[in-house]
């Protein structure tokens, strides 16, 4: 470089572009340097259409290369000739022009999908997906996959941009192809597993004649709930105790072995969980799509689908508790689709392990605070509820107030300030759905509110009195506790009622009254 300038007598100002291009010109002299140039250029692409927007896209490119879709098209028909770099980056740029969220013109964009085949069952990139799909296992590389995760994301970008796409899935008989890599339980296809799946909840959703072909024809809700089942069992037959994310990882004197093996333990353990809450989302697409409910493959109590739900429910902290509120979640959503369901939930079991679950140590999850008390207000809308709430050993209700003065849930409260409001509105239809003629509900959660608070109260008598002068919180917080737990009761007896009659009844507000008084 040195000698080129001197040579030429180049100006300063154009050093960098010199450098630049003689970088290129050193990779063209290779075919993986030429496949990593254009990569380049793909990936320059790329950022141009997220970050600057349409009008540098035409500007930087379409004006000085004029051939662009046209190069783009046939790089993406030849994915396994130009190599995993090239390949990946070439669907990343594809998938970049085609989403609509980066505000490219109409006609670029159905310029592109025509030139793609995107409404076609044999288009270009429903070839490729094909393609990529229909390998071996045992003939798939290291590099195969990441290259089918790209595919699968652009396939998944065009289905939200243009709903013709997900009619791929049908007359090209991808669905088989797909759920047969559905089957892969090795480490390195568990990523692009997930990736298929998305896409099959995204045309799913977009697309009702697609969700009966997969819930139908394909059998899908049992075909997910059997592999969720056994993704479940590998996840608790792992070698670890509670929440590895929350073990101390080794340090730099241990062996090298052990900690390469918890790195790859925590991966996996991530990957898996991660491929658990795709299937149980794709699951409640099944559940919440009305042709498919209509047609009757909606049946949660016919196959493997309770049996996995319960066997989630043994190690909430193992499988980890934001996949452990996402189970919750499907089944507050069962009842409140209909309420009949609670006995039958009760006597296989699925209600009572939740319940039975529930203590402080797995309410640790902005899902768990958010979920755990919608299926309590779910479980409260048939009569059988009640009983179930008031006799479950964790005292479910108690622990939602607990919780909200406990000091080691500050922190994450104050980080989600709308959770104090979601269990507040949960519990308020926990009161309002208990069965006529029955104050057990109300009179247990009065109960909780004065016990919490005479305990706080009594707790907070160790701190040392407050002085203006002294500015390091030796309160734990308590002025922020007794505001979130303000701000839950002002939600409960805030509008009267029989619940706010019963709180003043038993001396409530003059609790209220000290505990705002405390120095």
């Amino acid at each position: 470089l040195q000698e080129l300038i001197a040579t030429h007598s180049v100006p300063e100002i154009h050093h960098s572009a010199l450098r630049l291009q003689l970088s290129l010109w050193c990779h063209a002299h290779s075919t993986e340097g030429r496949r990593e140039v254009i990569a380049i250029a793909l990936y320059a692409l790329c950022n141009t259409v997220r970050h600057l927007g349409p009008a540098y896209l035409h500007q930087l490119f379409l004006q000085k290369w004029p051939a662009l879709f046209t190069e783009l098209c046939e790089l993406l028909q030849s994915l396994t000739q130009i190599g995993a770099v090239a390949g990946i980056a070439a669907l990343r740029a594809a998938g970049a022009l085609l989403d609509s969220r980066y505000g490219q013109s109409r006609a670029d964009t159905s310029q592109l999908a025509q030139m793609l085949g995107l409404s076609a069952p044999h288009g270009i990139l429903a070839s490729a997906l094909r393609s990529l799909l229909g390998d071996s296992p045992t003939n798939r590389t290291a590099e195969h996959y990441p290259v089918l995760i790209a595919a699968l994301d652009l396939f998944q970008v065009t289905t939200a941009s243009n709903h013709q796409s997900s009619l791929q899935l049908g007359h090209a008989g991808m669905v088989l192809a797909m759920l047969q890599l559905m089957q892969q339980t090795d480490m390195a296809s568990l990523p692009a597993v997930t990736a298929m799946l998305r896409c099959l909840e995204q045309a799913a959703e977009v697309s009702s004649a697609t969700a009966l072909m997969i819930f139908r024809e394909f059998h899908g809700l049992q075909a997910f709930s059997t592999r969720l089942q056994t993704e479940v069992d590998l996840l608790l037959a792992l070698d670890f105790q509670s929440d590895i994310h929350d073990a101390e990882p080794p340090g730099d004197d241990a062996p090298e072995a052990v900690r390469a093996a918890h790195w790859q333990l925590l991966e996996e353990v991530t990957a898996r969980r991660k491929l658990c809450k795709q299937f149980l989302k794709n699951i409640q697409t099944a559940l919440q799509c009305p042709e498919v409910v209509q047609a009757g493959l909606a049946n949660v109590f016919q196959g493997p689908f309770m049996d996995v739900l319960k066997k989630a429910l043994e190690e909430p902290q193992k499988i980890g508790l934001s996949l452990f509120g996402a189970v919750i979640d499907i089944v507050s959503n069962l009842i409140q689709d209909d309420p009949s369901r609670v006995p039958q939930m009760i006597e296989s079991g699925i209600l009572p392990g939740i319940l039975a679950k529930l203590n402080k140590d797995t309410m640790r999850s902005v899902e768990c605070l958010t979920f755990v008390p919608a299926v309590l207000g779910a479980i409260s809308l048939h009569a059988a509820g009640e009983e179930a709430i008031l006799k479950a050993a964790s005292k479910p209700l108690k622990l939602l107030v607990e919780i909200q003065l406990d000091p080691s849930f500050a922190p994450l409260l104050h980080s989600q300030p709308e959770l104090i409001q979601i269990i507040s509105t949960h519990v308020d239809k926990v009161i309002r759905n208990r069965p006529s003629g029955s104050n057990a509900l109300t009179e247990h959660v009065v109960e909780c509110l004065l016990e919490v608070l005479r305990s706080t109260i009594e707790e907070s008598k160790a701190y040392p009195v407050w002085t203006p002068w002294d500015l390091e919180d030796r309160t734990e917080a308590l002025a922020d506790r007794l505001a979130a737990f303000g701000r839950f009761c002002w939600s409960l007896l805030g509008v009267g009622g029989q619940t706010a009659a019963l709180f003043s009844e038993k001396q409530g507000y003059e609790l209220v009254r000290e505990a705002m008084e405390l120095p």
